[in-house]
């Protein structure tokens, strides 16, 4: 399928990508390289399959049979980066935990804000409000007034 009609309806282009990170997670001894394109087509370029001992038809009917969504192309698989080849960047970790509706939890929004501050900064409690979307960060620590500008 002409990869500049796919463009044109990002809920393919997202669920390409989930369905590429699913087979990401799935196969991981493979040497996976990225998703790109091209004006025609879209690529997946996996490294030395020799090692895995898979040949590029029985990747490609792996990928069709256990990941693809029906009624949603799937990438070609190749072997070779071509110069020509543009890359299509993954959802970060946000855009996993919200995609398609899907809700961004407490848990997880905690874990993420304990992860992203630095340790000078806990312990602290960070509450967000969805109406507005502003974070009200509360710390244990007395912030200086050249630190309180920047958090992260």
């Amino acid at each position: 399928m002409d990869f500049n009609y796919i463009k044109t309806l990002p809920s393919a282009i997202e669920t390409i990508k989930s369905n590429y990170e699913a087979f990401i997670l799935e196969n991981y001894k493979l040497d996976h390289i990225g998703l790109f394109h091209d004006e025609n087509n879209l690529y997946a370029v996996v490294n030395n399959l020799t090692a895995s001992g898979l040949s590029l038809q029985e990747v490609n009917k792996l990928y069709d049979h256990n990941f693809r969504t029906i009624g949603v192309p799937g990438p070609l698989f190749v072997e070779k980066q071509e110069e020509s080849f543009i890359r299509v960047p993954l959802r970060n970790t946000f855009e996993r935990v919200n995609l398609f509706g899907q809700f961004f939890n407490v848990s997880d929004f905690n874990n993420k804000m304990n992860m992203s501050l630095p340790l000078e900064r806990h312990p602290f409690k960070v509450k967000i409000s969805w109406v507005d979307n502003t974070l009200k960060f509360t710390f244990k620590k007395r912030l200086l007034n050249q630190n309180s500008k920047t958090l992260f």
